[in-house]
């Protein structure tokens, strides 16, 4: 299960940046980003699609592992 979710966010980003936002900026009717971080260690780039809110004239952003048990990266 874990390799398909990780298949599916990669589709995602790769689509996402492919069609300049055009296609996943939204997903169930919330906004989505995609956050590129570099890690502390090992300096890979990692990419991730999160859900944002507009809130207060600045934005929320949601890293919630779908709803998960455990924390997301």
């Amino acid at each position: 299960m874990k390799f398909l979710l990780k298949l599916f966010i990669g589709f995602h980003v790769f689509m996402y940046r492919l069609t300049g936002g055009k296609f996943g900026s939204e997903m169930r009717g919330f906004k989505v980003l995609i956050l590129t971080t570099k890690g502390r260690k090992s300096g890979k780039i990692f990419s991730s699609p999160v859900g944002y809110f507009e809130r207060d004239g600045g934005y929320l952003i949601s890293a919630s592992n779908g709803g998960g048990a455990s924390h997301p990266s």
